[in-house]
């Protein structure tokens, strides 16, 4: 029987948010090249007029009317925001008066922020705003700055742990020793009742994937500094470092096994290897296969991996489309590669995975329904010899997710004993 491994829910949460800034990111910055290319039309338009009479040059809505065009009208701008009246050109402007301030005047622009009388949830897409630029363009003072405002609860970490990256490999001294400096001064100390600070966690697992190439012993040196219990947490933090394709070098790689095998337990190792796998599957199949040749991963390290990635890559497949017979052989066909005497286990596993639990209808977030995965099921049945595909996916969760259906298909074992104790655990 395969056994459940535990996952804090605060570093799923941790990491979660690490890829999810990610993808932001991403997004926020597509959305404002698209802002400022309308904005360009728009100019262009504007200027093609005939009229050749000067115009007045365009303030930013949040320019105060003092004459000082670093002053942030903070309430005309909340307004605009309120009345959904805060367009591509407005961002554009914000934008570039963002980027005309200094380190100290964007952090003076924090202060204002966290003084305005306004929602929670504006306050945050305020800060937001102000700190997407800003990690960037000073990460030293923002780090050295606001980390104490993200552990009273206030703005984004992953924004400052990219910034303690950013600094990390401008100036790696002055960034450790400012760590261990705070440390030191209990800024880190934990307010939960697992003993963890995540935000430590979280610059714990950038400053050690600057250190995987660093010669000498100098990446086992600040390691072993780390209290045991946040081992396994600060290497699935480094792990979920964010990169395109989740891409780590091939030293990189390798030291960051090494660190692996020789710091935690097989169980703690195994959950590593998993979150690096599904992050380099971000890269498709092939990078999972050169993750696997990179670290020389063993066989069961393989095994355990293996039925995650493809766990992982039907979802994904179903999210948007209806999965095929060939997405199906495709995937058992990269299984038999890596785990040839597993495939019909791992085959079962990953359509319960992708099956709609507790009823749920195909809708257009989860395109599988438990029927068609149960029509995969019987088709795939038995291509090993036996029931391994049907009994695996009636022992998951979404296998036994319909229990009538689930009853009726575990109907067509054979072996009484084993399909009384399929039946006895849909129940």
């Amino acid at each position: 029987m395969k056994t459940a491994s535990f996952v804090s829910p605060a570093i799923v949460l941790v990491i979660a948010g690490a890829w999810i800034v990610s993808q932001h990111q991403t997004i926020h910055a597509l959305d404002r090249q698209s802002d400022l290319l309308q904005a360009a039309i728009m100019e262009r338009h504007q200027t093609a007029s005939v009229s050749t009479e000067p115009q007045a040059p365009v303030k930013s809505p949040a320019a105060s009317q003092s004459g000082n065009s670093r002053r942030i009208d903070w309430a005309q701008l909340v307004a605009k925001m309120e009345d959904s009246d805060f367009n591509g050109l407005d961002m554009m402007m914000f934008d570039q008066q963002m980027s005309t301030m200094s380190q100290e005047e964007l952090l003076g622009a924090m202060d204002e922020i966290g003084r305005l009388a306004i929602p929670d949830n504006l306050r945050r897409r305020l800060e937001e705003m102000i700190l997407f630029p800003f990690s960037r363009k000073f990460p030293e003072f923002a780090v050295i700055h606001l980390t104490a405002r993200q552990l009273d609860g206030g703005i984004g970490g992953e924004y400052l742990a990219q910034a303690m990256e950013t600094w990390a490999g401008k100036d790696p001294e002055k960034a450790f020793a400012w760590m261990d400096q705070q440390i030191a001064a209990g800024l880190f100390e934990s307010k939960y009742l697992d003993g963890k600070n995540w935000t430590r966690i979280l610059y714990e697992g950038v400053l050690i994937r600057s250190l995987l190439t660093a010669e000498g012993d100098r990446l086992s040196q600040w390691f072993d500094r780390l209290p045991a219990d946040l081992h396994k947490d600060v290497l699935e933090a480094t792990v979920s470092v964010w990169r395109p394709h989740g891409v780590f070098g091939a030293a990189e790689e390798v030291a960051l096994a090494g660190l692996v095998r020789a710091k935690l337990s097989p169980e703690d190792q195994s959950g590593v290897f998993v979150r690096r796998a599904n992050e380099a599957c971000a890269g498709g199949l092939d990078a999972v296969d050169k993750f696997f040749e990179t670290i020389k991963a063993t066989p069961e390290e393989k095994l355990r991996c293996v039925g995650e990635v493809v766990n992982a890559r039907l979802r994904g497949v179903v999210v948007s489309r209806t999965a095929t017979r060939e997405d199906l052989m495709g995937l058992r066909e990269w299984m038999a590669g890596h785990a040839p005497q597993s495939v019909d286990r791992l085959t079962g596993e990953m359509l319960g995975s992708a099956a709609a639990s507790d009823g749920i209808a195909p809708s257009s977030y989860r395109r599988m329904s438990w029927s068609e995965a149960a029509s995969f099921v019987v088709e795939f049945n038995g291509a090993g010899g036996d029931d391994g595909v049907l009994v695996a996916f009636l022992k998951s969760e979404g296998g036994r997710s319909d229990k009538k259906q689930a009853r009726e298909l575990a109907a067509r074992i054979p072996d009484e004993v084993l399909r009384a104790e399929i039946l006895k655990g849909i129940r």
